[in-house]
């Protein structure tokens, strides 16, 4: 597809651009390293290269900057103090996302005390409804036209919905972080905690009427984030998971911009609606369009032309299309998402040397050709299901089913 082989570069150019000493968040404008965009950086740089020496880095300067009150500087190194309470979580998600992909349990336990300092802030600042509620302190989420400087419309003293799943699912990956490295205690309270907020996310912002979470309170504005939080948290599973990512594009549904679009995909993932990605790529075409080499912050206000948060794309074609997929255990997954191609090749690095993909469909049959590492377990899962396992010396595979489309 000549959009996705444009997407593919320029997402890749992009990153390079942003990727210097720090994680950039765009290297012409503010030139800062913030945790939100390193956290997405982060996951992307890991598609690209099995070299995390600048993610670990990364993380110990996020940690370095943590304040009294528990919670981590939205940006730093920097010679002033930028405080956005809901970035603290994202230091989190990228302890679990680092965790997960290189399986270095060593490194991520010496910031389980700085995981758990941010917690403690979260809790002092509970409002009686067990709820966090909108702060002194800029509570930025996304660049949503529709809300005043990034922030939802919610007054002082009423709860923030998507902050609290922010908080949920960073207890579920603190929670995870624990127990692999031992610490099963602080992952037992931890889990109590998340179940303690579920409840009560589900109790004051779920709207039964409409069958969605609100921005705040029942009654008030809905907005895509609240569903894809939903989801990653694990406050709707299942069924009910794919009933709310039905209202995803409903007119008075709030919609996200490039920071959050990452996240609508890992939700439409976790749903089983991978290819519900790839028909959601309108913003990138419009930006081909206007002849960009590199992402915009956002397209409807490009205030960074080079702005790597945009780069989701990229994560897509290696993690989806090639479907290269790599976790805590020793094993390498594979499921490709066709989408609307007939082909795709490249090369994914994983921590146990790099993966080379080659599949076509054509005549109603779906064809892969798969080289990778020796002695490794390996798991393809094909595009009608079909699951087949390998043996660890095989490194070479041709398979060939009937493909059905659906």
């Amino acid at each position: 597809d000549e959009y996705f082989n444009k997407m593919q570069h320029i997402s890749r150019n992009t990153m390079i651009c942003c990727t210097h000493e720090t994680l950039y968040d765009c290297p012409y404008y503010e030139q800062q390293q913030y945790v939100i965009d390193a956290t997405l950086e982060s996951n992307l740089l890991m598609r690209m290269t099995g070299d995390t020496r600048l993610i670990r880095k990364t993380i110990e300067e996020f940690a370095a900057s943590q304040q009294d009150d528990g919670l981590i500087l939205a940006n730093y190194p920097a010679i002033y103090k930028q405080i956005i309470p809901g970035f603290s979580f994202f230091f989190i998600y990228l302890l679990n996302d680092y965790l997960e992909y290189t399986k270095d349990t060593e490194f991520v336990a010496r910031f389980v005390s700085t995981a758990d300092k941010i917690f403690y802030y979260f809790t002092t600042a509970l409002s009686g409804d067990g709820l966090i509620c909108k702060s002194k302190y800029w509570d930025f989420v996304d660049w949503v036209p529709e809300w005043n400087d990034g922030e939802p419309n919610v007054r002082e003293g009423e709860p923030l919905t998507v902050y609290n799943m922010y908080y949920a699912y960073a207890l579920l990956c603190a929670e995870n972080i624990c127990k692999k490295v031992g610490r099963l205690g602080l992952a037992s309270e931890y889990n109590s905690r998340y179940n303690d907020l579920k409840a009560a996310i589900k109790t004051h912002c779920f709207d039964k009427k409409r069958g969605l979470y609100c921005d705040s309170f029942v009654g008030s504005d809905y907005s895509m984030h609240t569903i894809i939080w939903a989801i990653i948290a694990k406050l709707e599973t299942g069924e009910n998971a794919k009933n709310i990512a039905e209202h995803l594009w409903d007119t008075d549904v709030k919609k996200t911009t490039f920071s959050m679009n990452y996240y609508l995909f890992r939700a439409l993932e976790k749903c089983g609606l991978t290819n519900k990605i790839f028909q959601n790529l309108d913003g990138w075409h419009s930006m081909i369009d206007m002849h960009c080499t590199s992402w915009c912050e956002n397209p409807d206000d490009p205030r960074s032309e080079c702005h790597a948060w945009s780069s989701a794309p990229l994560y897509e074609f290696s993690a989806n299309i090639l479907g290269v997929k790599v976790g805590f255990e020793d094993e390498i997954v594979i499921k490709p998402t066709t989408a609307s191609l007939n082909f795709a090749c490249g090369k994914v690095p994983t921590r146990f040397g790099v993966v080379e993909i080659s599949w076509e469909k054509a005549d109603g049959v779906f064809k892969i050709e798969i080289t990778a590492p020796e002695r490794l377990p390996k798991k393809l899962i094909l595009p009608n299901g079909t699951i087949k396992e390998f043996e660890e010396n095989i490194t070479h595979i041709i398979e060939e089913i009937f493909y059905e489309t659906n």
